[in-house]
């Protein structure tokens, strides 16, 4: 499987959890002018711009070499569970040929959710996918306290993008 996933936040996370599990992985690129033009030319008109980003950054990915897409369902305040499937669809539509595995919560159907977990498990055991669990949790852990840190440090730079640099 050569995987990819949103591009949301810092995808640091997605590489480390899917590289420990053996699978090659496509980052999609940040989201720029080309994704967000993607996403505007093959979503509906009435698609939220984060639908439409995400599309993009999907497309840039299948274009990278990505056969597989990791991405969450759910539910919530807005329609952003439902983008999975609404993309799917698009890109069926459009003509690719790609795996989706969109994980829903697992107290709403605990057995497709554990299917997808078997299909990113791979050929690893079940104490691997744990360990590699707990690593990319600690990392997740350790991210969000650096960046919490450096949210409050940039807010006093004397000049802009120098912590940054820094």
């Amino acid at each position: 499987m050569k995987i990819t996933f949103p591009y949301m936040g810092s995808p640091y996370m997605y590489e480390k959890l899917f590289t420990l599990l053996g699978h090659e992985v496509i980052t999609p690129p940040r989201p720029s002018q080309k994704t967000v033009d993607y996403g505007v030319k093959y979503s509906p008109e009435f698609a939220c711009f984060p639908l439409k980003v995400i599309l993009g950054t999907y497309l840039e990915a299948l274009e990278m070499g990505a056969d597989t897409i990791v991405t969450s369902g759910g539910n919530g305040p807005c329609r952003a569970g439902y983008y999975g499937e609404a993309q799917k669809k698009i890109l069926k539509n459009m003509g690719y040929d790609v795996e989706f595995i969109i994980f829903d919560e697992p107290k709403k159907d605990i057995k497709t959710f554990m299917d997808n977990v078997k299909k990113i498990k791979g050929k690893n055991s079940w104490g691997k996918v744990l360990k590699v669990a707990k690593i990319v949790y600690d990392m997740a852990k350790s991210m969000d306290k650096v960046e919490k840190i450096v949210e409050v440090k940039r807010a006093y730079e004397c000049n802009r993008g120098e912590f940054t640099r820094a």
